[in-house]
């Protein structure tokens, strides 16, 4: 249990990135453009922090599914 609770929590670290990603791309690109390197920087880190989320998002709910066919007996 320990485990998913980790996961969770780089799940949510991984929300958080694209969240910011996003706030920038509303607020500060405007003024810097979106081919500065730091929002760049910002939009590849997000693309990745989507690809964590989503595979981690299927880990935890197929561990999920798992445990309860286990704990159900089917």
């Amino acid at each position: 249990m320990k485990q998913s609770h980790f996961f969770d929590a780089v799940r949510g670290a991984a929300a958080l990135v694209v969240l910011v990603a996003h706030v920038c791309q509303v607020f500060i690109a405007t003024y810097t453009g979106v081919e500065h390197h730091a929002m760049r920087t910002l939009a590849v880190a997000a693309e990745y922090a989507v690809y964590a989320f989503f595979l981690l998002s299927g880990f935890l709910i197929t561990k999920s599914l798992r445990l309860n066919v286990e704990r159900n007996g089917g």
